[in-house]
């Protein structure tokens, strides 16, 4: 789930250092202490560090692009030889829904000296994480920290299938405006709370010759779970069978 590693990942992209999350805690201790002093490489020694001592205290970074977190750094405050021993890791893909990466505290500094940097063995999909302290030397935690992704793109889910009307529907017989409903659920839920876009396309077409043959397919109730394909014939069109395909795909930037 995550590993120690002995050098600052390369190809990858320093979140904060490049400003491309919000940040904001749970408080700070003062001014010294606030958390713009979190930057890694900052020339300073100034550090992060909540005005109490309890496990609550957080740094939440995030924003509205979803990204793919490698990894983080962290490092505690040569000046006053406080830092973080242990912290838990929060993320959300729609900044609603959290969950805990993993059950335990992940190891942090063991000094005040050294940038400790955690590989996480597997990409987390993300909009937003947050760090908790939940052990650390001196009076209070103190850390500053960098956030490592993979290269921003808008990163898009697809998912594709087919679907047969079949010989018996109202579709075959009796005049005027019909329809049959057929409910699709797609092999995956779309991730997150935005709703993916559905194309529709006909791959067969069985009718009888008339003068008009109006039939169509089209979308309705669309969810991150599925949707309805509905089938629909016109006038005097005798529909014998129909295969839509779907296109479904959500885009999360």
């Amino acid at each position: 789930m995550h590993r120690i590693v002995s050098q600052e990942p390369v190809n990858k992209v320093p979140l904060i250092a490049n400003a491309l999350v919000n940040i904001r805690s749970s408080s700070d201790l003062n001014y010294e202490s606030s958390v713009s002093n979190i930057i890694l490489k900052a020339p300073f020694e100034k550090t992060w560090s909540p005005d109490s001592s309890d496990k609550n205290s957080f740094v939440l970074l995030g924003g509205e692009q979803v990204k793919e977190i490698t990894g983080m750094a962290i490092k505690g405050n040569i000046d006053t030889s406080m830092y973080v021993e242990s912290f838990k890791f929060r993320y959300t893909l729609d900044n609603i829904h959290w969950q805990y990466l993993g059950d335990q505290p992940i190891p942090a500094n063991t000094d005040s000296k050294s940038i400790v940097y955690i590989e996480f063995t597997r990409a987390i999909l993300a909009r937003s994480i947050s760090i908790h302290p939940q052990s650390f030397k001196g009076t209070f935690p103190a850390m500053r920290m960098e956030l490592y992704s993979n290269v921003l793109l808008a990163t898009s889910y697809v998912q594709v299938g087919t679907f047969q009307l079949g010989a018996k529907s109202v579709l075959n017989y009796n005049n005027g405006e019909r329809k049959v409903v057929k409910n699709v659920i797609f092999d995956k839920v779309f991730p997150g709370l935005i709703v993916p876009t559905v194309k529709l396309s006909l791959s067969l077409v069985s009718t009888e010759d008339c003068n008009n043959a109006h039939f169509w397919v089209s979308a309705s109730n669309i969810t991150n779970r599925g949707f309805d394909l509905e089938f629909n014939a016109n006038y005097d069109a005798k529909v014998y069978d129909l295969v839509a395909n779907y296109f479904a795909f959500q885009t999360l930037q």
